[in-house]
C-alpha cells in the first residue's frame, strides 16, 4: 500500500446503550438542518486519513481507525491482509475483532465487530465496515493520526 492521503467510506452500526432512532425522527432532524451522527443512522460517511510510511509498514495497508480509548494489535498477518484484536477502556469497555484485506496497493477493506459495556454498564455492540482507497501522496491539511470526517 502507498503512504499518503486515503479516503475511507465507513458504515457504522451501533446497538445496545444508544436507543435506535426511528426513521421518521431522522427525517425530521434532516428537515430541520440537523445531521444526525452516522453511527445512529447506519448511513455511510467518508473520512480522509493521512497514512505515513511507518503506519503502512506496520500494517501493510492503511491503519485501522480504532475508536477513542481503544488499542489495536495484529494477531495474524498474511500477504493479503491481517486479523487483529481491539481492546477498549474508557467510554466503552470491551473487545472486538478486526479483519482487513488489501485488494491492491491503492484499495483496502476492513470489518470491525465489537462487544462490551457503556460507562453506565449497559451492553453495547457495534460493527464498522470500511472501504478505503488511495487519493494522493500529499496529505495536504490532514495530519497523521487525525482523520477528518467529511
Amino acid at each position: 500500500a502507498k503512504p499518503g492521503l486515503w479516503e475511507a467510506s465507513v458504515t457504522m452500526k451501533l446497538s445496545g446503550a444508544t436507543p435506535a432512532i426511528p426513521p421518521e425522527a431522522i427525517a425530521r432532524m434532516k428537515a430541520q438542518g440537523i445531521q444526525p451522527p452516522p453511527m445512529l443512522t447506519g448511513e455511510p460517511y467518508k473520512v480522509k486519513v493521512c497514512e505515513t510510511a511507518e503506519q503502512i509498514g506496520k500494517f501493510g495497508m492503511p491503519e485501522p481507525q480504532a475508536q477513542k480509548d481503544c488499542s489495536f494489535n495484529v494477531t495474524q498477518r498474511s500477504a493479503a491482509g491481517f486479523t487483529g484484536e481491539m481492546v477498549c477502556h474508557g467510554n466503552v469497555n470491551g473487545t472486538g475483532t478486526v479483519k482487513a484485506s488489501l485488494q491492491d496497493s491503492e484499495h483496502a477493506t476492513a470489518h470491525i465487530e465489537f462487544h462490551g459495556t457503556s460507562q453506565q454498564g449497559k451492553p453495547i455492540s457495534f460493527t464498522v465496515d470500511n472501504s478505503s482507497h488511495f487519493l494522493t501522496s500529499s496529505c495536504g491539511d490532514v495530519q497523521p493520526g487525525h482523520p477528518v470526517m467529511q
